[in-house]
């Protein structure tokens, strides 16, 4: 059987939450650099899903799928770092490093943050215009979090005095964020099993 193959298979039983049989698969997968797999491991290992719970465990996974390039775990590693949390020293630099790779591969959520990294200078020079153009770039896709920032940016005055056109944009913005709560999507994004959300909340982490 393919990786491919025995990778649906092993998702296949996750989703009927045969949870001991995943995990078996999981991991025969992970071990040959699989790093889908990488990331599924460590989740189960994270929740105790078909193992015991063992969250170091689950973050030297997410690790190797993030060094293999899988973005949520870059993502989640990057916040490692941000905070010396899981075993991981804190660094500043490291943490912008696999954010931002995250970001590159269009994961919203890394992307959120890394804006927020640039308004606030963590790990690279700050770059206020940089970070409105990530914030608009999510706001795009319609992640709520990113609008609603966008927003507050502009209030304080961030990006120039509340002139007549600052006060257009806050004005759509808003209304965006309004038909985004009163809907059913949102514009998150959270892959499955994924532990982002058990974690210190995202949006305002490194507000200071």
């Amino acid at each position: 059987m393919s990786k491919v193959k025995d990778y649906s298979y092993a998702i296949s039983l996750y989703d009927k939450e045969i949870y001991d049989e995943a995990f078996k698969v999981f991991l025969g997968l992970a071990e040959n650099e699989d790093y889908r797999s990488q990331y599924m491991l460590g989740n189960m290992l994270y929740y105790g899903l078909g193992a015991k719970k063992d969250e170091q465990k689950a973050y030297v996974w997410y690790e190797r799928a993030s060094n293999n390039g899988e973005a949520i775990s870059q993502h989640l590693i990057g916040n490692c770092y941000l905070h010396g949390s899981y075993g991981f020293t804190k660094n500043f630099t490291k943490a912008f490093e696999y954010i931002n790779k995250s970001s590159l591969e269009d994961y919203p959520n890394a992307t959120h943050d890394l804006a927020i990294m640039y308004m606030q200078g963590i790990g690279i020079e700050a770059d206020r215009e940089y970070a409105k153009k990530l914030l608009e770039k999510n706001c795009k896709n319609k992640y709520l979090d990113s609008i609603k920032l966008l927003i507050e940016y502009y209030i304080k005055g961030y990006f120039g005095f509340l002139n007549r056109l600052n006060l257009v944009k806050i004005y759509l913005l808003s209304k965006k964020v309004y038909n985004l709560e009163n809907s059913s999507f949102s514009g998150s994004h959270v892959a499955r099993g994924s532990p982002y959300f058990t974690q210190n909340n995202q949006q305002t982490f490194i507000h200071r």
